[in-house]
């Protein structure tokens, strides 16, 4: 069936809940991956299923739902993506299935969503990734009958071979289908969630297996990252049990820094011009500008334990991003205490080489980022680039996300953390 690309406005409701999902900061998480699947008609579909680049909506399906509903499907599916469930689970019914128990537990709970009547849902699978639901779901499923026993030998000396089954009849118990994980009662969202497929190799809009699997990898770094900025919603732990699990894989770092300071936001006050509303109003309200990035803090580990080549890299992208971005940036050398501290603005040449050598120890620099706070700055965020070895901050002082950029497989224990690959 030839898919429609066009927009059409029988999806006016679904267009209308992606938007929501990618203009509200609490469910930024989802939003941000929304922005790369395209909502086409399909109504050989009997409600909604994703490859990982479409959603296909059957429009009578869609009619049906309340806008809070369409809401929770179309965080449904985008969550199917972000979790990778084309590559963890089986593309079979009890796949489909353990995804969405595992997904509509994640969705309970959230503000401005509604869970369609009926869709799967069980407390016991609270937690639980998909793959250790599939195996629930596998295990309890009713196994086949035992073959009949063998008819009785005929009576020595008599004629035949014994009676076998006569026309008509066939052997007792249950047929079962060649499919092992068919058999019995399979789970099926009667409350029509939607689900996952693979991708169709006619569809102009597929891409190799391999190549969808990296790029939904980078995309839920991305969203992690969003959604740490934005200190707003929550991040569900499956998808950081996700992230702890890809973080040997090698996502680029230098994009990870790059979107986590696009997405800081600015919390400045803007004196110049009252908000409209108010422009008659006797007291002077000031608007928040969101137009540009805040001051952000990029924290080197001078303890000697970064290589050169990661080390002078970093540097170099301290100064790219503050010409990308035109906000100012404060790097601070650190090993077990801070040893220097430079003030950047664009156009500015950044130190190139570090000055300590130390121990190490992250709670100086953290310190000094919530004096630099409280003396008036504007801090939006926190790079920072170690090897995690040495002591880490309590969570509350951290006071703005922070990305940590780790040169080896340890993960902190605030913040966003992504490994640096050589």
């Amino acid at each position: 069936m030839k898919l429609t690309y066009e927009r059409d406005t029988r999806l006016d409701t679904v267009e209308a809940a992606v938007l929501w999902a990618m203009r509200t900061a609490h469910v930024a998480f989802w939003g941000n991956g929304l922005a790369r699947l395209k909502q086409v008609v399909d109504n050989g579909q009997p409600t909604a299923m994703t490859n990982g680049r479409l959603v296909k909506w059957n429009t009578d399906f869609v009619a049906k739902l309340t806008p809070p509903q369409v809401r929770f499907v179309v965080l449904h599916e985008v969550l199917h993506c972000l979790l990778r469930h084309f590559f963890r689970l089986p593309h079979n019914a009890m796949g489909n299935a353990a995804g969405d128990y595992e997904i509509n537990l994640i969705l309970e709970g959230i503000w401005g969503i509604e869970r369609p009547e009926g869709a799967l849902y069980d407390v016991r699978f609270k937690g639980m990734p998909c793959e250790q639901i599939y195996l629930i779901l596998q295990q309890e499923q009713p196994q086949p009958p035992p073959p009949p026993p063998p008819p009785p030998r005929p009576p020595e000396g008599e004629d035949g071979q014994g009676r076998g089954p006569t026309d008509g009849e066939g052997e007792e118990g249950e047929k079962i289908d060649g499919n092992p994980l068919g058999r019995g009662r399979v789970p099926t969202d009667s409350g029509e969630c939607g689900g996952f497929e693979a991708g169709d190799p006619a569809d102009p809009d597929t891409t190799t297996p391999d190549k969808l699997d990296e790029e939904w990898r980078e995309e839920l770094v991305k969203s992690v990252i969003i959604q740490s900025s934005l200190k707003r919603g929550s991040i569900p732990a499956s998808a950081q049990r996700e992230i702890d699990r890809i973080n040997s894989v090698r996502v680029d770092w230098r994009n990870a820094m790059t979107e986590f300071v696009r997405s800081l936001p600015s919390a400045r006050n803007d004196w110049t011009r009252s908000a409209r509303r108010h422009a008659l109003s006797s007291t002077i309200v000031p608007r928040r500008k969101r137009d540009e990035v805040g001051l952000v803090v990029y924290v080197r580990d001078v303890s000697g334990s970064v290589a050169d080549k990661v080390f002078a890299e970093f540097t170099g992208l301290i100064g790219q991003a503050c010409e990308n971005t035109g906000g100012d940036a404060i790097v601070i050398d650190a090993d077990a205490a801070v040893q220097a501290e430079y003030r950047i603005t664009r156009g500015d040449l950044v130190p190139t080489t570090g000055t300590g050598g130390g121990g190490t120890d992250f709670r100086p620099a953290f310190a000094r980022v919530q004096e630099l706070i409280d003396g008036g700055e504007n801090i939006a965020g926190v790079v920072y680039l170690t090897d995690l070895y040495g002591t880490q901050p309590e969570p509350d002082m951290v006071a703005v996300p922070t990305l940590w950029l780790v040169t080896n497989e340890q993960v902190a224990t605030t913040g966003t953390t992504v490994q640096v690959h050589l």
